[in-house]
Protein backbone atom coordinates (compact mmCIF):
# COMPACT_ATOMS: atom_id res chain seq x y z
CA UNK A 1 0.00 0.00 0.00
CA UNK A 2 1.35 3.42 -1.00
CA UNK A 3 2.20 5.84 1.91
CA UNK A 4 2.85 9.33 0.08
CA UNK A 5 0.52 11.65 0.49
CA UNK A 6 -2.09 11.37 -3.42
CA UNK A 7 -2.70 14.32 -5.08
CA UNK A 8 -6.51 15.08 -4.19
CA UNK A 9 -9.14 15.66 -7.04
CA UNK A 10 -10.57 18.77 -5.87
CA UNK A 11 -13.02 18.81 -8.61
CA UNK A 12 -14.81 15.92 -7.27
CA UNK A 13 -14.45 16.87 -3.60
CA UNK A 14 -16.40 19.79 -4.23
CA UNK A 15 -18.94 17.84 -6.58
CA UNK A 16 -19.56 15.91 -3.12
CA UNK A 17 -21.16 19.06 -2.04
CA UNK A 18 -23.87 19.62 -4.89
CA UNK A 19 -25.09 15.79 -4.87
CA UNK A 20 -25.82 16.60 -0.68
CA UNK A 21 -27.77 19.65 -1.93
CA UNK A 22 -29.48 17.78 -3.95
CA UNK A 23 -30.32 14.80 -0.89
CA UNK A 24 -31.37 17.84 1.34
CA UNK A 25 -34.17 19.49 -1.17
CA UNK A 26 -35.00 16.55 -1.64
CA UNK A 27 -35.78 15.82 1.98
CA UNK A 28 -37.04 19.40 2.43
CA UNK A 29 -39.85 18.42 0.32
CA UNK A 30 -42.97 18.89 2.29
CA UNK A 31 -41.48 21.21 4.39
CA UNK A 32 -40.52 25.13 4.75
CA UNK A 33 -43.64 25.42 1.94
CA UNK A 34 -41.32 23.62 -0.46
CA UNK A 35 -43.83 21.58 -2.86
CA UNK A 36 -42.97 18.52 -4.89
CA UNK A 37 -43.95 20.49 -7.99
CA UNK A 38 -41.13 22.97 -7.67
CA UNK A 39 -38.44 19.89 -8.47
CA UNK A 40 -40.35 17.29 -9.74
CA UNK A 41 -39.71 15.87 -12.07
CA UNK A 42 -36.27 15.61 -11.46
CA UNK A 43 -35.17 12.45 -9.65
CA UNK A 44 -32.89 14.47 -6.70
CA UNK A 45 -32.65 11.19 -4.65
CA UNK A 46 -30.16 10.03 -7.97
CA UNK A 47 -27.63 11.94 -5.59
CA UNK A 48 -27.06 8.54 -3.82
CA UNK A 49 -25.46 6.82 -7.22
CA UNK A 50 -23.46 9.66 -7.27
CA UNK A 51 -21.80 8.99 -3.71
CA UNK A 52 -21.90 4.97 -4.58
CA UNK A 53 -19.67 5.64 -7.60
CA UNK A 54 -17.77 8.31 -6.40
CA UNK A 55 -16.38 6.06 -3.51
CA UNK A 56 -15.54 3.45 -5.75
CA UNK A 57 -13.59 6.07 -7.60
CA UNK A 58 -12.00 7.07 -5.08
CA UNK A 59 -11.13 4.56 -2.64
CA UNK A 60 -9.75 2.38 -6.32
CA UNK A 61 -7.53 6.00 -7.05
CA UNK A 62 -6.27 5.86 -3.40
CA UNK A 63 -6.08 2.14 -2.07
CA UNK A 64 -5.75 0.53 -6.05
CA UNK A 65 -2.70 -1.24 -4.70
CA UNK A 66 -3.82 -2.15 -1.37
CA UNK A 67 -2.90 -5.61 -0.69
CA UNK A 68 -1.08 -7.54 3.07
CA UNK A 69 -3.04 -7.97 6.17
CA UNK A 70 -1.07 -4.44 7.42
CA UNK A 71 -1.85 -2.20 4.49
CA UNK A 72 -6.08 -3.92 4.89
CA UNK A 73 -5.71 -2.61 8.84
CA UNK A 74 -4.15 1.08 7.88
CA UNK A 75 -7.27 1.30 5.18
CA UNK A 76 -9.54 -0.24 7.74
CA UNK A 77 -8.65 2.50 10.40
CA UNK A 78 -8.93 5.01 8.09
CA UNK A 79 -12.28 4.49 6.88
CA UNK A 80 -13.63 4.37 10.43
CA UNK A 81 -12.47 7.14 11.37
CA UNK A 82 -13.65 9.13 8.41
CA UNK A 83 -16.86 7.48 8.29
CA UNK A 84 -17.77 6.35 12.19
CA UNK A 85 -17.33 9.36 14.77
CA UNK A 86 -19.41 11.84 13.13
CA UNK A 87 -22.43 9.41 12.46
CA UNK A 88 -22.49 8.15 16.14
CA UNK A 89 -22.37 11.78 17.80
CA UNK A 90 -25.58 12.53 15.18
CA UNK A 91 -27.03 9.40 16.16
CA UNK A 92 -27.00 9.52 19.19
CA UNK A 93 -28.40 13.07 19.16
CA UNK A 94 -30.93 11.18 17.23
CA UNK A 95 -31.77 8.98 20.05
CA UNK A 96 -31.54 11.32 22.93
CA UNK A 97 -32.99 14.45 22.21
CA UNK A 98 -35.57 13.66 19.07
CA UNK A 99 -36.55 10.20 19.37
CA UNK A 100 -38.04 9.17 23.14
CA UNK A 101 -35.85 6.84 24.52
CA UNK A 102 -38.12 5.58 26.79
CA UNK A 103 -39.80 3.88 23.92
CA UNK A 104 -36.22 2.12 22.48
CA UNK A 105 -34.73 1.00 25.49
CA UNK A 106 -38.10 -0.26 26.78
CA UNK A 107 -38.84 -2.84 23.68
CA UNK A 108 -36.58 -5.45 22.90
CA UNK A 109 -37.53 -5.00 19.05
CA UNK A 110 -36.46 -1.24 19.49
CA UNK A 111 -33.15 -2.50 21.19
CA UNK A 112 -32.13 -4.54 18.43
CA UNK A 113 -32.51 -1.29 16.00
CA UNK A 114 -30.22 0.42 18.27
CA UNK A 115 -27.27 -2.04 17.86
CA UNK A 116 -28.36 -2.51 14.17
CA UNK A 117 -27.43 1.43 14.05
CA UNK A 118 -24.67 0.79 16.54
CA UNK A 119 -23.08 -1.53 14.08
CA UNK A 120 -23.79 0.03 10.55
CA UNK A 121 -25.37 -2.91 9.63
CA UNK A 122 -29.22 -1.34 9.55
CA UNK A 123 -29.32 -1.89 6.07
CA UNK A 124 -28.54 -4.94 5.64
CA UNK A 125 -31.97 -5.51 7.03
CA UNK A 126 -34.70 -5.39 4.77
CA UNK A 127 -37.09 -3.70 7.22
CA UNK A 128 -38.08 -0.03 7.52
CA UNK A 129 -37.89 0.45 11.29
CA UNK A 130 -34.12 -0.43 10.66
CA UNK A 131 -33.55 1.62 7.82
CA UNK A 132 -35.19 4.50 8.47
CA UNK A 133 -34.73 4.34 12.26
CA UNK A 134 -31.76 6.82 13.83
CA UNK A 135 -31.07 9.87 11.37
CA UNK A 136 -32.76 8.23 8.58
CA UNK A 137 -30.75 8.94 5.43
CA UNK A 138 -27.55 7.47 6.91
CA UNK A 139 -28.54 3.97 5.58
CA UNK A 140 -26.37 5.50 3.19
CA UNK A 141 -23.47 5.51 5.66
CA UNK A 142 -24.35 2.25 6.09
CA UNK A 143 -24.38 0.81 3.02
CA UNK A 144 -20.69 2.48 2.62
CA UNK A 145 -19.95 0.45 5.41
CA UNK A 146 -20.25 -2.75 3.61
CA UNK A 147 -18.35 -1.26 0.51
CA UNK A 148 -15.28 -0.70 3.30
CA UNK A 149 -15.88 -4.47 4.30
CA UNK A 150 -15.42 -5.85 0.75
CA UNK A 151 -13.45 -3.58 -0.64
CA UNK A 152 -9.90 -5.77 -0.39
CA UNK A 153 -11.57 -8.43 -1.45
CA UNK A 154 -12.68 -6.00 -4.71
CA UNK A 155 -9.26 -4.24 -5.32
CA UNK A 156 -7.33 -7.96 -5.41
CA UNK A 157 -6.38 -8.86 -8.85
CA UNK A 158 -8.72 -5.88 -9.95
CA UNK A 159 -7.14 -5.84 -13.43
CA UNK A 160 -7.68 -9.09 -14.48
CA UNK A 161 -10.48 -9.43 -12.76
CA UNK A 162 -13.10 -6.41 -12.80
CA UNK A 163 -15.33 -7.54 -15.33
CA UNK A 164 -15.89 -10.92 -13.16
CA UNK A 165 -16.91 -8.86 -10.67
CA UNK A 166 -19.31 -6.49 -12.89
CA UNK A 167 -21.14 -9.52 -14.00
CA UNK A 168 -21.12 -11.69 -10.17
CA UNK A 169 -22.66 -8.22 -9.03
CA UNK A 170 -25.39 -7.99 -11.96
CA UNK A 171 -25.86 -11.86 -11.36
CA UNK A 172 -26.89 -10.75 -7.47
CA UNK A 173 -28.53 -8.01 -8.31
CA UNK A 174 -31.03 -10.65 -10.47
CA UNK A 175 -30.75 -13.10 -7.53
CA UNK A 176 -32.14 -10.39 -5.37
CA UNK A 177 -34.99 -9.18 -7.58
CA UNK A 178 -36.40 -12.66 -8.17
CA UNK A 179 -35.94 -13.48 -4.85
CA UNK A 180 -38.35 -10.26 -3.61
CA UNK A 181 -40.84 -11.43 -5.84
CA UNK A 182 -40.90 -15.07 -4.90
CA UNK A 183 -41.40 -14.05 -1.47
CA UNK A 184 -44.18 -11.46 -3.09
CA UNK A 185 -43.10 -8.29 -0.35
CA UNK A 186 -44.83 -5.25 -0.25
CA UNK A 187 -44.07 -1.80 -0.78
CA UNK A 188 -42.90 -0.22 2.09
CA UNK A 189 -46.05 2.33 2.45
CA UNK A 190 -47.71 -1.03 3.65
CA UNK A 191 -45.62 -2.22 6.14
CA UNK A 192 -42.54 -1.12 8.33
CA UNK A 193 -42.34 -3.78 10.08
CA UNK A 194 -41.97 -6.87 7.79
CA UNK A 195 -39.49 -6.79 4.42
CA UNK A 196 -39.97 -4.90 2.00
CA UNK A 197 -39.74 -4.49 -1.96
CA UNK A 198 -37.12 -0.96 -1.21
CA UNK A 199 -35.21 -2.72 1.22
CA UNK A 200 -34.26 -5.27 -0.64
CA UNK A 201 -34.03 -3.54 -3.96
CA UNK A 202 -33.09 0.06 -3.28
CA UNK A 203 -31.60 0.05 0.45
CA UNK A 204 -29.38 -3.47 0.23
CA UNK A 205 -25.87 -3.25 -0.61
CA UNK A 206 -26.43 -5.99 -2.26
CA UNK A 207 -28.45 -4.38 -4.59
CA UNK A 208 -25.84 -1.53 -4.65
CA UNK A 209 -22.68 -2.92 -4.97
CA UNK A 210 -22.75 -2.69 -8.61
CA UNK A 211 -22.42 1.15 -8.44
CA UNK A 212 -19.39 0.64 -6.47
CA UNK A 213 -18.02 -1.37 -8.86
CA UNK A 214 -18.44 0.92 -11.72
CA UNK A 215 -17.22 3.63 -9.64
CA UNK A 216 -13.63 1.27 -9.47
CA UNK A 217 -14.12 0.83 -13.17
CA UNK A 218 -14.50 4.00 -14.34
CA UNK A 219 -10.84 5.29 -12.21
CA UNK A 220 -9.50 2.33 -13.89
CA UNK A 221 -10.41 3.61 -16.75
CA UNK A 222 -9.53 7.18 -16.59
CA UNK A 223 -5.81 6.54 -15.04
CA UNK A 224 -5.33 4.72 -18.26
CA UNK A 225 -6.77 7.02 -20.45
CA UNK A 226 -3.82 9.67 -21.02
CA UNK A 227 -5.32 11.17 -23.64
CA UNK A 228 -7.37 13.40 -21.39
CA UNK A 229 -3.98 14.68 -20.01
CA UNK A 230 -3.34 16.02 -23.17
CA UNK A 231 -6.84 18.30 -23.97
CA UNK A 232 -6.63 21.52 -24.42
CA UNK A 233 -8.79 24.37 -21.95
CA UNK A 234 -11.67 24.46 -24.02
CA UNK A 235 -12.20 20.62 -25.97
CA UNK A 236 -11.62 19.75 -22.37
CA UNK A 237 -14.45 22.72 -21.31
CA UNK A 238 -16.93 21.89 -23.83
CA UNK A 239 -16.40 18.09 -22.73
CA UNK A 240 -17.20 18.78 -19.35
CA UNK A 241 -20.50 20.86 -19.81
CA UNK A 242 -22.17 17.73 -22.04
CA UNK A 243 -21.07 15.93 -19.47
CA UNK A 244 -22.82 18.15 -16.93
CA UNK A 245 -25.66 18.53 -19.07
CA UNK A 246 -26.36 14.44 -19.69
CA UNK A 247 -26.49 14.06 -16.06
CA UNK A 248 -29.06 16.79 -15.62
CA UNK A 249 -31.13 15.81 -18.52
CA UNK A 250 -31.05 11.96 -17.06
CA UNK A 251 -32.21 13.16 -13.62
CA UNK A 252 -35.01 15.18 -15.16
CA UNK A 253 -36.04 12.39 -17.73
CA UNK A 254 -35.36 9.28 -16.69
CA UNK A 255 -38.00 9.11 -13.95
CA UNK A 256 -40.29 10.08 -17.11
CA UNK A 257 -39.01 7.81 -19.52
CA UNK A 258 -39.73 4.85 -16.93
CA UNK A 259 -42.91 5.84 -15.54
CA UNK A 260 -44.17 6.67 -19.24
CA UNK A 261 -42.50 4.05 -21.45
CA UNK A 262 -40.78 1.23 -19.36
CA UNK A 263 -43.22 0.61 -15.78
CA UNK A 264 -45.25 -2.08 -17.95
CA UNK A 265 -42.29 -3.96 -18.95
CA UNK A 266 -40.39 -4.32 -16.45
CA UNK A 267 -43.08 -4.70 -13.46
CA UNK A 268 -42.78 -3.08 -9.83
CA UNK A 269 -39.91 -4.92 -8.63
CA UNK A 270 -37.11 -3.54 -11.00
CA UNK A 271 -39.03 -0.64 -11.50
CA UNK A 272 -38.33 0.07 -8.19
CA UNK A 273 -34.46 -0.47 -8.74
CA UNK A 274 -34.58 1.44 -11.97
CA UNK A 275 -36.37 4.71 -10.48
CA UNK A 276 -33.47 5.08 -8.28
CA UNK A 277 -30.42 4.14 -10.72
CA UNK A 278 -31.40 5.22 -14.37
CA UNK A 279 -28.83 8.20 -13.90
CA UNK A 280 -25.89 5.43 -13.09
CA UNK A 281 -24.47 5.64 -16.38
CA UNK A 282 -24.31 9.60 -17.01
CA UNK A 283 -23.40 9.69 -13.23
CA UNK A 284 -20.24 7.70 -14.11
CA UNK A 285 -19.18 9.97 -17.46
CA UNK A 286 -19.57 12.73 -15.54
CA UNK A 287 -17.32 11.68 -12.78
CA UNK A 288 -15.03 10.05 -15.27
CA UNK A 289 -14.07 13.77 -16.88
CA UNK A 290 -14.30 15.56 -14.14
CA UNK A 291 -11.76 14.15 -12.55
CA UNK A 292 -8.98 15.37 -15.69
CA UNK A 293 -9.97 18.83 -13.79
CA UNK A 294 -8.73 20.42 -17.61
CA UNK A 295 -11.50 22.94 -18.48
CA UNK A 296 -12.84 25.84 -16.90
CA UNK A 297 -15.91 24.21 -14.87
CA UNK A 298 -13.60 22.07 -13.48
CA UNK A 299 -11.11 24.91 -12.30
CA UNK A 300 -14.05 26.72 -11.30
CA UNK A 301 -14.89 23.75 -8.61
CA UNK A 302 -11.18 23.82 -7.92
CA UNK A 303 -11.94 27.10 -5.80
CA UNK A 304 -10.89 26.66 -2.34
CA UNK A 305 -14.49 28.22 -0.67
CA UNK A 306 -16.06 24.90 -2.88
CA UNK A 307 -13.72 22.28 -1.92
CA UNK A 308 -13.76 23.18 1.78
CA UNK A 309 -18.08 22.74 0.87
CA UNK A 310 -17.19 19.12 -0.62
CA UNK A 311 -14.92 18.43 2.62
CA UNK A 312 -17.78 19.34 4.92
CA UNK A 313 -20.82 18.05 3.30
CA UNK A 314 -20.92 14.12 5.10
CA UNK A 315 -21.18 17.07 8.34
CA UNK A 316 -24.05 18.57 5.49
CA UNK A 317 -25.28 15.56 4.89
CA UNK A 318 -25.28 13.84 8.64
CA UNK A 319 -26.80 17.18 10.05
CA UNK A 320 -29.78 18.33 7.88
CA UNK A 321 -32.25 15.73 8.30
CA UNK A 322 -31.84 16.45 12.23
CA UNK A 323 -32.79 20.43 11.69
CA UNK A 324 -35.71 19.71 9.56
CA UNK A 325 -36.82 17.16 12.14
CA UNK A 326 -36.77 19.45 14.22
CA UNK A 327 -38.10 22.46 12.60
CA UNK A 328 -41.01 20.49 11.99
CA UNK A 329 -41.10 19.21 15.89
CA UNK A 330 -41.19 22.89 17.28
CA UNK A 331 -42.03 25.49 14.83
CA UNK A 332 -43.84 23.94 11.69
CA UNK A 333 -45.99 22.14 13.41
CA UNK A 334 -47.37 25.60 15.36
CA UNK A 335 -47.93 27.42 12.14
CA UNK A 336 -51.22 27.93 10.92
CA UNK A 337 -49.18 27.66 7.63
CA UNK A 338 -45.74 26.71 6.00
CA UNK A 339 -43.54 29.70 5.82
CA UNK A 340 -41.17 29.63 2.56
CA UNK A 341 -39.26 33.13 4.36
CA UNK A 342 -37.59 29.68 6.79
CA UNK A 343 -36.09 28.31 4.07
CA UNK A 344 -32.97 30.26 3.50
CA UNK A 345 -32.71 30.59 7.42
CA UNK A 346 -32.56 27.13 7.65
CA UNK A 347 -29.91 26.89 5.13
CA UNK A 348 -27.58 28.93 6.82
CA UNK A 349 -27.70 27.50 9.95
CA UNK A 350 -27.13 24.24 8.12
CA UNK A 351 -24.07 25.45 6.53
CA UNK A 352 -23.17 26.72 9.62
CA UNK A 353 -24.00 23.61 12.04
CA UNK A 354 -22.18 21.40 9.33
CA UNK A 355 -18.90 23.75 9.11
CA UNK A 356 -18.55 23.85 13.09
CA UNK A 357 -19.11 20.24 13.24
CA UNK A 358 -16.60 19.32 10.81
CA UNK A 359 -14.17 21.72 11.54
CA UNK A 360 -14.30 21.08 15.58
CA UNK A 361 -15.64 17.69 15.91
CA UNK A 362 -15.47 15.44 12.49
CA UNK A 363 -12.17 16.31 11.21
CA UNK A 364 -10.75 16.16 14.89
CA UNK A 365 -11.85 12.99 15.95
CA UNK A 366 -10.71 11.40 12.79
CA UNK A 367 -6.99 12.88 13.18
CA UNK A 368 -7.23 11.76 16.84
CA UNK A 369 -8.53 7.81 15.94
CA UNK A 370 -5.19 8.21 13.44
CA UNK A 371 -2.94 9.44 15.20
CA UNK A 372 -4.25 6.69 18.14
CA UNK A 373 -4.05 3.50 15.94
CA UNK A 374 -1.60 4.52 13.36
CA UNK A 375 0.94 7.26 13.28
CA UNK A 376 1.78 5.73 9.77
CA UNK A 377 -1.58 6.66 7.70
CA UNK A 378 -1.29 8.87 5.08
CA UNK A 379 -3.89 11.24 5.54
CA UNK A 380 -5.09 11.25 1.49
CA UNK A 381 -8.52 12.26 1.21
Amino acid sequence: MQHHRIKKIDALTSLRFFAVVMIVLHHSVGHFGVIREMVHPFALDHAVSFFFIMSGFVLTYVYGDLHGRAACRRFFIARFARLYPGYLLTGLFFLFVILPPNDFFANPHYLSIIWANLFLVQSWVPIADYFTSLNPPTWCVSVEFFFYLIFPLLIYKWLRTWWLKMVISLIVLFLVVRLTGYLQLPPVRLSHIRPCIEGMVYINPLARVFEFLLGMAVCTLWQKNSRLQKLGVIRATVIEAAALLLTVFSIYYMPYLLYYHLKNLVGPIWETWLYHTLSVPAIAILIFFMAGQKGLLTKILNWRFLVVAGEMSYAVFLIHYILIYLYNMYIESRLPAQRMTDYPIFWILLLVVSYLFWRYVEDPARRFILRRFDRKIAEKI
